[in-house]
C-alpha cells in the first residue's frame, strides 16, 4: 500500500491474502474503496469471501466496480469521493483499491485531490504518478480527472446525485440541457446531448439556480 494522503488516503493493488489486509489495518486503515469487478477476486474464493474477511478486521468498504483501463461514471465519482472525505474527516483513513493499484486506483484518487485539495487536473495527476508511476494510464482515465474537475467548478465544490427533482443534466461541452441517456455499459451511464451531439459518460448535474449563475457568468465574460 502506498499514501497520497499522508496518513488519511492509500492506494493498493487487490490483497493478495488475508496478511495484506492485517497490514493494512496494521497500518491503520479503517475504510476500503473497492474498485474490481467480482470476476477479478481470484485471491480469495470469491468476492464475498472477501468481503467477509474485510469485516472481520472491523473494515467498513463500499464496491464500487468499475471496468478494467475504464474510469468510473460520474455517479460513482461522486459516491466514491463523498465517502472518502466522510471517512477521513472523522480520522478514519481509506485505501482505495483495484487490482493492480494503478488505473482504476489512480483515476479516483486524483479526483479526490481534485475536490478535496481543489487541485487542479494536471497537479492531481502529476501527484498520484509521483507516488505510483503509470498510474492513470488510460486516456479516458485522465479524461475523466479533467471532467470532474470542471464538475466541481460548475458545482462550487458542491457534490449533489442526480437523481434529485430540482437538478437539470447539463452538457459539459455546449451546457445544453436536452440530454438523452444513450446506453448504458460497463462504463455506466453514457449521455448524448441533442444540441451539440456530446456523446460520453460525465454530465454535468447542476440545480436550476446553479444553472441560470452559470450562464450569467459565461454571458457576462465574453
Amino acid at each position: 500500500m502506498l499514501w497520497y494522503l499522508d496518513k488519511l488516503l492509500a492506494g493498493s493493488h487487490i490483497p493478495y491474502s488475508e496478511e495484506d489486509i492485517k497490514e493494512w489495518v496494521k497500518n491503520g486503515i479503517k475504510a476500503v474503496v473497492v474498485l474490481v469487478e467480482d470476476h477479478e477476486v481470484d485471491t480469495f474464493e470469491s468476492i464475498d469471501e472477501y468481503f467477509r474477511i474485510l469485516e472481520k478486521y472491523d473494515l467498513d468498504y463500499i464496491h464500487e466496480p468499475v471496468r478494467d483501463f475504464s474510469p468510473p461514471s460520474l455517479e460513482q465519482t461522486i459516491f466514491i469521493v463523498k465517502w472518502i472525505e466522510e471517512n477521513i474527516r472523522n480520522n478514519r483513513p481509506v485505501l482505495v483499491h483495484c487490482y493492480g493499484g494503478i488505473g482504476r486506483t489512480g483515476t479516483v484518487i486524483a479526483q479526490f485531490l481534485v475536490y478535496y485539495e481543489r487541485l487542479e487536473p494536471e497537479e492531481a495527476i502529476n501527484r498520484v504518478r509521483a507516488v505510483r508511476p503509470g498510474s492513470v494510464e488510460e486516456f479516458s482515465q485522465v479524461v475523466a480527472v479533467y471532467n470532474f474537475h470542471r464538475y466541481c467548478l460548475a458545482k462550487n465544490y458542491k457534490l449533489d446525485n442526480e437523481n434529485s427533482k430540482d437538478n437539470l443534466l447539463v452538457c459539459p461541452k455546449c451546457l445544453g440541457t436536452r440530454i438523452d441517456l444513450w446506453l448504458g455499459g460497463y462504463a455506466g451511464k453514457i449521455y448524448r446531448c441533442l444540441d451539440c451531439g456530446y456523446t460520453g459518460t460525465i454530465i454535468l448535474i447542476l440545480s436550476k439556480d446553479d444553472y441560470i449563475k452559470l450562464k450569467e457568468e459565461l454571458r457576462e465574460s465574453k
